[in-house]
């Protein structure tokens, strides 16, 4: 399970070559304004790979992904510089697209053959 993002806070929540279009698409959709469901997509011929738009949704969430000096306090702003320096994961604001929920599931595990 991971959350993935184009602003991202951790280098790791980058987009895997599989997930790229798929976070593409639902940013064109955001943008656009259309309609953003979870999703399922088939990867290779060995897994699925389920998604789902991650809003920022909630006030709360700008406590940490907002205004750095409004919204984000300082000793959390520092807190976050330290461990992550290259953080790009800041400036959001309410009910922007923040990424995808992505989780990579192996077909053999969903479907049972005898």
């Amino acid at each position: 399970i991971r959350s993935v993002s184009h602003r991202v806070r951790n280098p790791e929540d980058a987009p895997r070559d599989y997930e790229a279009p798929i976070l593409e698409a639902y940013v064109y959709n955001f943008e656009e304004g259309l309609e953003m469901n979870d999703n399922v997509q088939k990867v290779g011929d060995d897994y699925f790979l389920y998604t789902k738009p991650i809003l920022m949704g909630n006030a709360l969430c700008l406590n940490c992904h907002g205004q750095p000096g409004t919204q984000v306090q300082e000793a959390t702003f520092l807190a976050l510089q330290e461990k992550y320096p290259n953080d790009n994961a800041l400036g959001h604001e309410l009910n922007d697209l923040r990424g995808i929920w992505s989780i990579r599931l192996a077909r053999r595990m969903l479907v049972l053959q005898d």
